[in-house]
């Protein structure tokens, strides 16, 4: 499992320099849709500016953390949450046992992780969502535009020697998603190279 200890510090400074507000945008973009009381499982929440998000939508929200860095977990617990009930887990996600979600949100992670690893993980998540749960995924994607084939291949460079990341190429998200039964509902472009889902596991209707 990928590690930011080591840049932890500087990461929302860094993903600001490169993408400026489209990693916020993509990260607010299905917010409002979460029903007061929902029970939502934040996956890989690095330095928690989710938590804020979630906070700025009013209601009452129980939330499980999940961040595997324990350097970006001490900055998540900093966050004003007074709308939240929070349980923090410094874990690996594959290692989480709670199940009963109403939302799984997963911002800005599964980039890391090779096509199997992936796979491996979204099948992890899968049964905790509840009958009528719903995903919301925000990830980068790949383009043809020659500067977000430099800005990607930087990156995974970047990450591949201060996180471990073991893979220079993001997941086949859509096919992913439809081998385990997830169905998109919504889709938003923040940009070229970012967007926004939510998937749920019933076809439309």
């Amino acid at each position: 499992m990928p590690n930011y200890n080591r840049i932890a510090w500087v990461y929302d400074r860094l993903a600001k320099i490169v993408f400026g507000r489209k990693q916020q945008l993509a990260k607010r973009a299905f917010l409002a849709i979460i029903p007061e009381n929902a029970r939502i499982l934040v996956v890989g929440g690095g330095t928690g500016s989710i938590l804020e998000y979630l906070q700025d939508l009013g209601g009452p929200l129980d939330v499980d953390f999940v961040e595997y860095s324990s350097h970006m977990m001490f900055r998540a617990r900093k966050r004003k949450t007074s709308n939240l009930k929070i349980n923090f887990y410094d874990l690996s996600i594959l290692d989480l046992k709670t199940v009963g979600y109403d939302v799984v949100l997963t911002n800005f992670f599964f980039d890391q992780f090779s096509a199997d690893q992936a796979h491996l993980i979204l099948q992890h998540l899968k049964p905790k969502l509840n009958p009528k749960g719903i995903l919301i995924f925000s990830d980068f994607v790949n383009t043809n535009h020659p500067w977000d084939k430099v800005v990607t291949k930087v990156m995974f460079s970047f990450f591949q020697l201060t996180a471990q990341i073991k893979t220079n190429r993001y997941p086949p998200y859509e096919t992913l998603f439809a081998s385990l039964g997830f169905h998109p509902e919504q889709h938003k472009r923040i940009s070229r190279n970012i967007v926004a889902t939510i998937y749920t596991l019933e076809p439309p209707i």
